[in-house]
C-alpha cells in the first residue's frame, strides 16, 4: 500500500473539492515549490490538499503564524491527515552509507508521487525536507492504523455523520481535526509561536491539545544542543513524538494511557529509524546515560538475566514519564518490542480495550480507572497478569541472540 493509500483504503480522509493551490505567477519565489510548481494536478498526485493558507487550531491560521514569525520563511502543506509547517534549513545528504541509502530510499518513494524530485540531490533543500517530512508523517500514520487494524467502520469519513459502529465520532483516528506539526529552524521562532498560542514559551519541544481538540507537536532544530539539525535525528525525534500523538488520538483523546506503554511505543518508533538518537518525554538531568548510551539491547539482556528490572506490577502503575528512570526507558522499549512481535491482532485488541473508558458528564476519567483497565486489556489481549508479563518478556529477551 502506498504511503497515502490509507486515505482511500480506509476512507479516513478525502481530498475532495477544489485544491487551494497558489498561482505560480503570484507566488513569492521561495513559496513556489520547484517540484510541483504549485500546480493543482501535481498537488493532487502528491496527495496534498494545498500549500496554504489554512486553519491550524483554535481558529488561528498558517497566515497568522507567518505574521507572528515575521521574516521566518515557513513552508506549509496540508496532507490527508496532517497540516505541516517547516522552516528547516537545507541539509546535505549524509556521508554515512547506511544513512544516505535510507534517505535515497525515501526519495525513491517520494518520486512515485512527485516525479520532479531528483533521485540523488546533493542537498535536501527546504522544499525537499517539507516533502520528506510530509511523507514520513503519512507513512507513520498509515502503519499505525494498520497495526491497530483500523477498519472503514471504525471512524466516519470526513463530512459524514458518526454511527453507533464508530469507535469515536471524528474521522482522523477518532478526532475531528487533522494533527498539526510545526518544525522551525530556530528556537526563537518556535518560542514566539508558543508564547502566542501555547500560553507561554518553553525552551523545549511541545506536544499540545488545543481546546478544539486539535493535537499539535512543535520543535526546533536548535534544540537538543543543535543535534536536531541532523535530518536523521530530527526524523527520529518527530517519530517519537508523533507516536504519542497518534496513540492519544486513536478512538478519541479522553485520558493519558499508562506511561510505560506510551513511552515504550514512542521509543520503538524512534529507535526503528536510528537507535543512535533517543528522545524522552521527560528526562532526568542527572542521568547522563540517557544522552550517551544508545545500544540498549545488550543492557536489557543483562538486566533480564539477573532480574535487575522494575517488575510489571510496579512499572504499570508509574504515573507519568517523569517517573521512569533510564533502565525503565530501555525496558519499556523492549517490552513494547516484545508485544509488537506477538502480532497486530493482539496489539489492536490491547489498545482498543485500554481506550474504551469515557468520562461521565462534568468529570474526568481517573488514573485508577485507567490502571484497572490496562490489567483487563493485558489479560484479554495477551493472557498476562503482571508476573506473567515479566516471565514471558524475560524469557523472550534471553532467547534472542546476544549482540
Amino acid at each position: 500500500m502506498s504511503a497515502l493509500g490509507i486515505a482511500a483504503s480506509l476512507g479516513l480522509a478525502l481530498l475532495g473539492g477544489a485544491l487551494a493551490a497558489q498561482d505560480p505567477k503570484d507566488a513569492s519565489s521561495w513559496r513556489l515549490d520547484p517540484y510541483t510548481r504549485n500546480e493543482p494536478a501535481a498537488l493532487a498526485r502528491a496527495g496534498y490538499v494545498s500549500y496554504g493558507p489554512f486553519t491550524l487550531a483554535d481558529g488561528h491560521t498558517s497566515e497568522d503564524v507567518d505574521r507572528i514569525l515575521g521574516d521566518v520563511k515557513t513552508l506549509w502543506v496540508e496532507t490527508a491527515h496532517f497540516k505541516l509547517g517547516s522552516s528547516l534549513r537545507g541539509h546535505p545528504l549524509p556521508k554515512d552509507k547506511e544513512d544516505r541509502q535510507r534517505i535515497l530510499d525515501e526519495l525513491k518513494r517520494l518520486r512515485l508521487r512527485i516525479p520532479g524530485v531528483p533521485a540523488q540531490p546533493r542537498t535536501l533543500d527546504p522544499w525537499l525536507r517539507l516533502h520528506l517530512f510530509a511523507q514520513r508523517l503519512e507513512e507513520q500514520y498509515e502503519e499505525f492504523a494498520q497495526r491497530l487494524q483500523v477498519k472503514e467502520t471504525d471512524f466516519p469519513k470526513p463530512g459524514a455523520a458518526a454511527t453507533p459502529q464508530n469507535l469515536a465520532p471524528g474521522p482522523y483516528l477518532g478526532l475531528h481535526t487533522k494533527q498539526v506539526v510545526l518544525l522551525t529552524d530556530k528556537a526563537s521562532a518556535f518560542g514566539r509561536y508558543q508564547d502566542r498560542y501555547l500560553g507561554k514559551a518553553e525552551d523545549s519541544p511541545r506536544r499540545w491539545n488545543f481546546t478544539d481538540r486539535t493535537l499539535f507537536f512543535g520543535t526546533a532544530a536548535e534544540y537538543a544542543e543543535g543535534t536536531l539539525r541532523n535530518d536523521d535525528a530530527m526524523h527520529a525525534h518527530v517519530a517519537f513524538n508523533m507516536a504519542h500523538n497518534l496513540l492519544d488520538a486513536f478512538a478519541g483523546y479522553f485520558y493519558d494511557l499508562p506511561a510505560w506503554f506510551e513511552e515504550g511505543l514512542a521509543h520503538w518508533y524512534n529507535r526503528r529509524i536510528d537507535p543512535r538518537w533517543n528522545y524522552y518525554s521527560a528526562a532526568r538531568d542527572s542521568e547522563v546515560l540517557q544522552r550517551t548510551e544508545w545500544d540498549w539491547a545488550p543492557k536489557v539482556r543483562a538486566r533480564a538475566g539477573v532480574g535487575a528490572f522494575r517488575p510489571a506490577a510496579e512499572l504499570l502503575t508509574l504515573p507519568g514519564p517523569e517517573a521512569l528512570d533510564f533502565a525503565d526507558h530501555m525496558c519499556t522499549w523492549s517490552r513494547v518490542d516484545f508485544l509488537l512481535g506477538l502480532g497486530d491482532e493482539k496489539l489492536a485488541r490491547f489498545v482498543r480495550s485500554m481506550k474504551v473508558l469515557r468520562p461521565e458528564p462534568g468529570k474526568l476519567v481517573e488514573p485508577a480507572q485507567v490502571q484497572a483497565r490496562q490489567l483487563i486489556a493485558l489479560r484479554d489481549a495477551y493472557g498476562f497478569d503482571p508476573p506473567g508479563f515479566d516471565e514471558a518478556w524475560r524469557k523472550w529477551v534471553l532467547s534472542r541472540p546476544a549482540k
